[in-house]
């Protein structure tokens, strides 16, 4: 007996995969979504869920065709490589635009002053939290949350360029 992909999927991120599957189902958005997976022993496994459907003429799927894969070698060398960029001593605070590193999960690790004003959030409260969460971005045409672009690029690991009308929103806070 196989157990169904959901019910391995790390609690963490089972509304995740859920969302994506849904958005790809119900919008046709390509489904592409990383997670954390239950191993037959227990332990956990980082997996990368790709996926594409048929439709038929009134454009419902009626298939999805798609591949799970194992993404942990990657990832692990993703954190290296984050690790180091994290080690280095430069001197970020004294750069007057704004700068905000992440983990290869897209969590803040820094953020330099000229970050902290522009986004409404002091270092120690982000650091951890998504950027999705710290750069909330608008779509200024209808005045509602804008793609994660950084999310995008990691999934992807290719470049994104934020379209034009994307605005940063900052969290109301008397400083």
């Amino acid at each position: 007996m196989t157990t169904s992909l959901p019910a391995t999927v790390d609690p963490k991120a089972i509304q995740q995969v859920l969302d994506g599957r849904w958005a790809h189902v119900r919008k046709d958005v390509p489904y592409d979504v990383e997670f954390r997976a239950r191993t037959k022993s227990g332990g956990y496994r980082w997996l990368r869920a790709r996926g594409r459907s048929v439709r038929d003429g009134a454009g419902r799927a009626v298939r999805v065709a798609g591949s799970v894969s194992d993404v942990r070698e990657r990832r692990q060398a993703s954190n290296r490589l984050f690790s180091k960029i994290d080690d280095v001593s430069l001197p970020l605070d004294e750069i007057c635009e704004g700068v905000i590193t992440t983990d290869a999960d897209g969590n803040v690790t820094f953020a330099n002053a000229a970050a902290e004003k522009l986004t409404g959030w002091k270092l120690d409260e982000a650091k951890g939290k998504p950027l999705s969460v710290v750069c909330e971005l608008i779509d200024e045409a209808c005045n509602a949350r804008a793609s994660d672009p950084v999310e995008r690029a990691l999934r992807r690991q290719d470049e994104y360029q934020v379209p034009r009308g994307v605005l940063l929103g900052c969290r109301r806070r008397a400083w």
